[in-house]
């Protein structure tokens, strides 16, 4: 049997978690240069975030560069992935995966 795709409402969730990391790290003072590339000056947007931090780190975990190809369950993996390597690299708690118990990860 194959993995489900991703769920509408995780590509939902998706886009809003990768707008609070980009909030986030903004608000930390790092900019893509200090987080990932040192050729990049840029501020975090919710489009480099999805660029620069999730979709690398879905083609390695789960072999595919769409995110409506990777599975239900890649999507927790590739999560938990990004927030550890920027917790210990940069000190920096993302913010939880939205659900409803947070109300959609809303701050």
């Amino acid at each position: 049997m194959e993995p489900r795709r991703r769920t509408q409402q995780q590509n939902k969730c998706l886009h809003q978690w990768l707008a609070q990391v980009a909030e986030t790290l903004d608000e930390a003072g790092l900019d893509i240069r200090q987080t990932m590339r040192a050729d990049f000056a840029l501020p975090w947007t919710p489009v480099a975030a999805k660029e620069y931090l999730w979709r690398p780190v879905q083609e390695v975990l789960a072999n595919v560069s769409s995110t409506k190809d990777a599975s239900t369950a890649e999507y927790a993996l590739i999560c938990d992935t990004i927030t550890r390597h920027i917790g210990q690299n940069h000190g920096v708690t993302l913010p939880p995966w939205p659900s409803h118990d947070n109300h959609g990860g809303k701050r």
